[in-house]
């Protein structure tokens, strides 16, 4: 770990901070670099990483050069900032970094903050054709949405976040919404009836066009797994088509060719190990629907840890009749949940549940 990460991991003491004017206030003493970059911004509760990593491997297989940027990163840091594929060099961090330090410091700014003006900063630099922008959290008060697009995107909208977001999926959707910007154009998944009407909403109010996709069962993608994930590869494929001029084919068969580590990703295949991200209720729903169809023979086995602010009650229930022992850990995060609550979260008379902190 270099000098320059390290202080970047240390702004996290700095906690989430929620509202746009820290950000275009770092902005402004770095020069706007949003105001330079052409961009898609994709907004909503799972699959956000997923339909980002879609496009822009489409377009870059297409020949453009695409920024991506996503969050959380699931080794590096440099992995949540790439150019077609790309992560960036420690070199580039460290230049960028220690150019702007001062006006990190003068607005006092989070490590969201900062890292999200260390991808637009970069992507101006290196002279990207677009970017994709994975929204952070909400969307409103996110620091991506200080960017410009040329569309806005929202993958499925359920409830996570609640204690920031809200209680009620009206509250999350509404947050969400405050991507949208006047006159851009919105794609968006198929939605619930709550979730639809406010994004009709919030659209006509922005005289923004909208267009919700639908799913009509012809991508079968080689390396993501699932329902969900061609419902995504439809949206990222609708994005793309309407937004560029592009022989449909040839859009479809670079959208089929696209990999994205953690999404229901075999790790090995004698024992069968599947490595997930899914951590709110939806996504380990989506997970476990899938696995429900693997012919596995012998125990079945999970380990499983999550953030201390997630509530999954009502999936742990799902999680005990399909699994013969779960194993409830942690990590050194502060942000991990204690392997003990994990643990109380499950039922024990059917199915082994222990806890291991190490």
């Amino acid at each position: 770990m270099t000098e320059i990460t390290s202080y970047l991991y240390s702004l996290e003491s700095r906690g989430i901070k929620l509202g746009l004017e820290r950000t275009l206030s770092l902005l402004q003493d770095c020069n706007n670099p949003q105001n330079k970059l052409r961009c898609i911004q994709i907004a909503g509760t799972n699959g956000k990483g997923s339909v980002s990593a879609l496009i822009s491997n489409a377009l870059s297989l297409l020949g453009y050069k695409v920024g991506l940027y996503t969050s959380p990163h699931l080794i590096h840091l440099n992995e949540r900032i790439r150019i077609n594929g790309f992560s960036i060099q420690n070199k580039n961090i460290d230049c960028i970094i220690n150019k702007y330090k001062t006006a990190i410091e003068k607005n006092e700014s989070s490590f969201f903050e900062v890292m999200t003006m260390l991808a637009f900063t970069y992507f101006v630099n290196e002279k990207v054709d677009i970017a994709i922008l994975e929204t952070g959290l909400g969307g409103r008060f996110d620091s991506v949405t200080a960017c410009k697009p040329d569309a806005t995107v929202f993958t499925p909208i359920s409830m996570d976040h609640n204690e920031i977001l809200g209680d009620t999926i009206e509250k999350i959707t509404y947050e969400k919404a405050g991507i949208i910007k006047k006159n851009t154009p919105i794609f968006s998944s198929k939605q619930n009836e709550k979730v639809k009407k406010i994004l009709n909403i919030q659209a006509k109010f922005h005289n923004a066009s909208i267009h919700f996709c639908k799913y009509n069962n012809s991508f079968k993608l080689k390396f993501l797994k699932g329902k969900h994930q061609e419902e995504n590869a439809q949206l990222a494929y609708d994005v793309v088509k309407n937004l560029f001029d592009i022989n449909n084919q040839k859009l479809k068969k670079n959208i089929l060719k696209t990999k994205w580590p953690g999404r229901y990703q075999v790790l090995k295949k004698s024992p069968y190990i599947i490595f997930d991200v899914g951590h709110n209720q939806e996504g380990i729903n989506v997970f476990l629907n899938e696995y429900k169809k693997e012919k596995i023979i012998g125990k079945k086995y999970l380990i499983i840890v999550l953030q201390n602010r997630k509530n999954i009650e009502k999936t742990s229930k799902k999680i005990n009749v399909i699994f013969d022992q779960i194993i409830c850990s942690e990590t050194v995060s502060k942000f991990s949940m204690k392997a003990e609550k994990l643990f109380n979260l499950f039922e024990k008379e059917k199915t082994e549940i222990i806890y291991n902190v190490k």
